[in-house]
């Protein structure tokens, strides 16, 4: 199991720095299945802000951070709200989460549901 956070991630998609060390070998790992990827609960919410803030500073358009967020979506990452939800799907109670960032003003916008079924 290894446990990355928001920056790290985003430096594979983001020229802002350099790579943490040992990363890219870890998310190979992670993404052949050899290896949990484990993430923050918070990391979907910083990834977000900061991806929030590339469209305000004008440095990556709407459609470029939709593009990104879709890429780190696809990725193979846990975290331990998901995994409650899992947990809560099989007990029959229905959790969603979206986030999502407001074209308009750059807000960043969170919609959670919780519902029995």
């Amino acid at each position: 199991m290894a446990v990355l956070d928001a920056s790290a991630l985003l430096r594979l998609y983001l020229a802002d720095g350099p790579l943490p060390q040992g990363l890219e070998p870890v998310m190979e790992r992670g993404c052949r299945g050899d290896l949990i990827l484990l993430v923050p609960d918070l990391c979907w919410l910083q990834i977000n802000s900061v991806l929030c803030r590339q469209i305000k500073r004008e440095l990556l358009s709407s459609d470029e951070v939709s593009e990104l967020f879709a890429d780190i979506e696809r990725l193979p990452l846990r975290a331990p709200a998901v995994l409650l939800a899992d947990a809560s799907r099989q007990s029959g109670i229905g959790v969603s989460t979206e986030f999502r960032c407001d074209p308009t003003d750059g807000e960043l916008c969170i919609d959670c549901a919780v519902t029995p079924r």
